[in-house]
């Protein structure tokens, strides 16, 4: 052991790893000389009593910098002072533009749109709406699988069976293309029924359920406004019940066309027509589930408006009966402000019949029943969602 734990002293920078400190008047790099450990000379007085593990704080103007360092990179007094950035060409002389912002982390505003979609399917099998919903429409397709059985002979009707009757056909064969088309033509207006009833009972508690305390607060901590997240619920209730109707309306094509080989793509069309209306009917329950937070008001209300709508297609009539002219005149009004459910009704038989374009509808243009019927759902739609907006919770 060497006394006090001190490597030995060397002859100079290349001595070894074992060695002192450089001796006083040793040549250094760059001109100097080195001082010794305990040589003093040149510091002033207050840096030699300053205690050893104190660092003195460099002044204003330190003047040069050391020469070991003048060589380095970025040393000089051009460099920037927010560190080394990049040129502003690339490699290939081209212009550098600015950079893209990076989007800040979270959901981004159609993920959470796609996330309120997916949540109307899941809340609607959670409470086995979506399982009644399927399972009504599965039964009426398997009794009409079951019910109707043809005999068909060269292309004709020879016989035909109802729930195990025979059907007394007067001996007389019927053609398979008319048969079909009479049945597409008429089962497609019953068809209007069921679906618009199906879909608005299992979509008319998308607003009432939002608003309940606590759920309403976990949808409104997600990055999508209000206007957006009842527009999401509005789509995600769209898209229940147009899942539903061709599953409907294709099952019953695909077993008209398995039993008979005839069928016409028309009765497929036909649910466009359904769908709309149908569309037009859920923005009134939304506008009344926003305002009342009741599933069993906004049905009832809504089927009050189908119906009413429906006696309302005969307003010539009721405006001739009415005894004062203000009567008439309201009558007509509430006319052309309700949606034309009737008049919907008559549009899915004639597209799928075939025999009627939709320029004329019974005596009433196409632009005045879809126009004003797709014109209520938007002031119905843009109703709720200002009303949704603006709503404490």
């Amino acid at each position: 052991m060497r006394s006090r734990r001190r490597a030995a002293k060397g002859e100079g920078r290349g001595a070894g790893l074992d060695r002192g400190p450089d001796r006083a008047g040793f040549p250094l790099p760059h001109g100097r000389l080195a001082l010794g450990r305990n040589d003093d000379r040149g510091l002033p007085r207050e840096r030699r009593l300053r205690r050893a593990p104190e660092r003195p704080s460099p002044p204003d103007d330190a003047g040069s910098r050391a020469p070991e360092c003048a060589g380095r990179h970025g040393a000089g007094e051009g460099r920037s002072p927010l560190g080394a950035l990049a040129g502003p060409l690339e490699p290939r002389g081209r212009l550098r533009g600015s950079r893209p912002h990076r989007r800040r982390r979270g959901q981004s505003p159609v993920k959470a749109w796609a996330a309120s979609v997916e949540e109307v399917f899941r809340e609607a099998s959670a409470r086995w709406t979506l399982l009644a919903y399927f399972a009504l429409s599965s039964l009426f397709i398997l009794l009409f699988a079951l019910a109707v059985n043809l005999d068909i002979v060269n292309g004709a009707l020879a016989g035909a069976r109802l729930f195990g009757r025979a059907v007394d056909l007067g001996g007389e064969k019927i053609d398979m293309d008319r048969l079909v088309l009479g049945f597409e033509t008429g089962f497609s207006g019953f068809l209007y029924m069921l679906g618009t009833f199906l879909a608005l009972f299992a979509t008319a508690h998308l607003v009432p359920r939002l608003q309940e305390k606590g759920t309403v607060d976990l949808y409104l901590s997600r990055p999508i406004g209000r206007t957006k997240l009842l527009l999401s619920r509005y789509s995600g209730g769209l898209l229940l019940a147009a899942a539903n109707l061709l599953y409907l309306m294709g099952s019953i094509w695909a077993i008209v066309l398995w039993k008979t080989g005839v069928a016409h793509p028309r009765f497929l069309l036909g649910g466009v027509v359904i769908l709309f209306g149908t569309a037009c009917l859920l923005a009134l329950a939304f506008l009344i589930g926003v305002a009342t937070s009741s599933t069993a008001v906004s049905l009832m209300g809504t089927y009050a408006v189908f119906f009413f709508a429906a006696i309302l297609s005969a307003h010539d009539k009721i405006a001739a009966a009415v005894s004062s002219e203000w009567s008439a005149g309201l009558v007509r009004a509430l006319y052309w402000i309700f949606p034309k459910t009737a008049e919907l009704g008559r549009a899915t038989v004639a597209l799928v019949s075939g025999g009627e374009t939709f320029r004329h509808i019974g005596q009433i243009d196409r632009l005045a029943v879809f126009g004003s019927t797709g014109l209520f759902g938007l002031v119905a739609l843009g109703l709720a969602a200002w009303l949704f907006s603006r709503k404490d919770f």
